[in-house]
């Protein structure tokens, strides 16, 4: 881990087709009390924003979410996460803050359509 690491990217795989991913997105967004910027279902990105807070200027995130197969079976969701301001020293550890925090409620909105996601 860097200790000026300014961009991190994570991503899961949800056995659940692309739509039923893409659509729970911006609702786990807004249920995390982020701004939603951006949507796009036939690009696959939606971007979001975090708020300013006494510890940080707040984190700029896009989400990439593709099908892992033709058959559309699996979806793939790559979260990358900056810091609204290059200048935290710790805002690799706030990043992947923000990121497992959002993978979680995602997971949560997802969990009662197939089993548990996979981790990438």
């Amino acid at each position: 881990m860097a200790v000026f690491e300014q961009h991190t990217t994570l991503s899961r795989q949800y056995p659940l087709p692309y739509a039923t991913v893409f659509n729970a997105v911006p609702q786990v967004v807004q249920h995390l009390g982020h701004r939603l910027q951006y949507a796009d279902p036939n690009q696959g990105i939606v971007r979001f924003s975090t708020g300013i807070s006494l510890t940080t200027w707040g984190e700029n995130l896009t989400a990439q979410i593709a099908p892992v197969d033709p058959q559309q079976s699996a979806t793939a969701v790559q979260l990358t996460s900056s810091g609204a301001l290059p200048t935290l020293i710790a805002q690799g550890r706030r990043n992947r803050k923000v990121i497992n925090a959002f993978f979680d409620e995602l997971d949560r909105a997802l969990q009662w359509q197939q089993g548990a996601p996979g981790q990438g």
